[in-house]
């Protein structure tokens, strides 16, 4: 497999190489000095206990060995140890410097898909909600909206544009560009004439002057790469956008999109954004060390698998009929939460009972004791879900139970089918 560096240096050189995630747990070294745990799994191939040991208890001398420093070395490089880098903290709530650029943000971040709020008092709520626990961070797109029809995307930024009416000073907003927003053949993708059209479109849904954080939502495989960020950099320097960022894509592309940026001249991305939970642990493979080394943020989403880390549902229970895996969903469930899923599951439900926490505290503070991670977006449908998710700044895990937790997820890295919530994204 072709390392992260590989492909920096090809780029570099001028070379086009092409490069596949395996998707499994593989025993290559890994990148950088952030070591990988081996899956947690006595099938595993060159992975055999010794000495009468079981595969649990080499696996936990390994992490005791290597955890301190995986966390080490990627604190050098992002310049700040977080429990240092808080320089405020106001209700609970932390404060970090987003990557290696100068403002600060929230460690929770509200975003706004607005699943479950159907009029603009519930929106209302739910961002007083967040203000009131010292969030100042939120996120939405140009397609976050109201159900499925196009027609209601961009209703999000509608929403809390009025919300953040006499705070906006007070707050850092993140909105993307990339999604289909109607069937005209430019209502979609990162092209010049697209990015333009729809920053404007954004700024006046959020009643606003600037969008603090703007993020490319994905890739465009059809629009050059000097095209996309050279827009990007005309808005940063018009003072519509402060700073840029990218969003649902691999190690090596955001790597690509920097080395792009360097030699334009272009302002560089300060933050990814993309999914991380204990269900799924891709990024430790190649994103974690490569923005702990490029100073970049990370924002995470779906910190709870879509519910499946809340405590809420166990694979001895049927989703209701109206909940977010309700419906046509069912299915789905019953095929996701079982064997690994279901045992990590378990050990959450666990752990939380030990800690005195709920489950979806213990699933976001293991996430948030990552040294890479800036923040995770709370898709919160109701404000006892914000108070839920703050209460995980604040919860500092024993080493032992991350150790717990790090063990039975250990190799998990796609056990969602992101297809089937499309909508609700």
């Amino acid at each position: 497999m072709v390392s992260v560096w590989a492909m920096h240096w090809g780029w570099m050189c001028g070379l086009d190489m092409a490069w596949t995630s395996t998707q499994t747990c593989e025993s290559s070294p890994p990148l950088w000095d952030a070591p990988q745990l081996p899956c947690a799994d006595s099938h595993q191939p060159g992975f055999e206990p010794t000495n009468g040991m079981t595969v649990e208890s080499s696996l936990a001398n390994l992490y005791t060995a290597k955890q301190d420093d995986r966390e080490d070395a990627a604190r050098r490089r992002l310049g700040y140890r977080p429990e240092s880098a808080c320089e405020h903290e106001e209700r609970g709530m932390q404060y970090v410097n987003f990557g290696s650029a100068g403002v600060k943000v929230s460690r929770v971040a509200l975003g706004l898909g607005l699943r479950g709020q159907q009029d603009e008092k519930e929106a209302r709520n739910l961002v007083a909600a967040a203000l009131d626990s010292g969030v100042n961070l939120f996120d939405c797109a140009n397609i976050y909206g109201l159900g499925d029809d196009r027609a209601f995307r961009g209703t999000s930024e509608v929403l809390l544009g009025k919300a953040l009416q006499g705070r906006r000073d007070d707050v850092v907003i993140t909105s993307k560009v990339r999604g289909e927003i109607g069937d005209g053949p430019n209502d979609s993708g990162l092209s010049r004439y697209h990015i333009l059209r729809e920053v404007e479109r954004s700024l006046r849904r959020l009643n606003t002057d600037r969008i603090d954080v703007y993020l490319i939502h994905g890739l465009d495989e059809t629009t050059p790469v000097e095209e996309t960020f050279g827009a990007l950099d005309s808005l940063v320097q018009q003072g519509k956008v402060r700073y840029v960022g990218i969003c649902n894509h691999q190690a090596w592309q955001v790597m690509k999109a920097l080395r792009v940026q360097e030699r334009l001249n272009a302002a560089p991305a300060i933050t990814v954004q993309n999914p991380y939970n204990l269900l799924n642990r891709e990024l430790e493979r190649e994103m974690f060390p490569m923005v702990a080394e490029m100073g970049l943020g990370v924002m995470v989403f779906s910190p709870l698998a879509v519910g499946l880390l809340s405590g809420t549902y166990t694979p001895d229970s049927m989703p209701e009929e109206n909940s977010l895996w309700g419906g046509r969903r069912r299915h789905a469930f019953q095929d996701t939460l079982r064997d690994r899923a279901a045992d990590v599951v378990a050990e959450v439900i666990a752990v939380a009972e030990r800690v005195g926490a709920t489950p979806g505290q213990v699933s976001q503070a293991w996430i948030l004791s990552r040294p890479e991670v800036t923040c995770i977006i709370s898709g919160a449908d109701v404000p006892a879900h914000i108070e839920d998710t703050v209460g995980a700044v604040g919860l500092e895990l024993p080493v032992e139970e991350i150790r717990r937790l790090d063990l039975v997820s250990a190799g998990l890295q796609t056990v969602l089918d992101g297809s089937v919530f499309e909508p609700d994204r």
